[in-house]
């Protein structure tokens, strides 16, 4: 769904994927659709308030026991007085001023509570109106003890 989304947008998805420091094998033990489907609440998210043609960045990092995922965009951005409310239910905020209103609030609300369940958390960061939006998943794993 993601991909027809930004497709439809004519938007591009740019993806980094890297590991701090020397690792051993780690393993993310979690539910691969609830997962997904956070992440990918958090993408749809960065697409409806980005502009057609935009670049959005997923940028997946292991350092230690932390897997931090972060979806960037450069979009319509938000104060800083209402970034705790992103992950309440049903909460809404002025829409991109090119797109209809879509959704019912529930898609960040989700994903906060997909990585609360995994022993994780997500934090938003915005520096105002304009200034686009990063989500910020940070996920523990553990250390492979099969092929490490």
């Amino acid at each position: 769904m993601v991909d027809c989304v930004l497709r439809e947008r004519d938007q591009t998805l740019h993806l980094k994927v890297g590991i701090k420091g020397q690792m051993p094998d780690v393993v993310l033990w979690c539910d691969p659709e609830r997962l997904g489907q956070a992440l990918g609440n958090a993408l749809l998210n960065a697409s409806q308030f980005s502009d057609n043609g935009a670049g959005i960045s997923l940028s997946v990092t292991v350092d230690g026991v932390f897997l931090e995922m972060l979806v960037s965009d450069h979009g319509i951005g938000v104060e800083t007085n209402e970034l705790p409310l992103m992950f309440e239910p049903f909460r809404k905020f002025a829409p991109h001023p090119w797109r209809v209103e879509s959704g019912a609030g529930l898609g960040l609300p989700i994903a906060r509570s997909v990585a609360q369940a995994h022993g994780g958390m997500v934090s938003a960061d915005s520096a105002g109106r304009g200034q686009g939006t990063c989500l910020r998943f940070v996920l523990p794993v553990v250390v492979d003890a099969v092929s490490g």
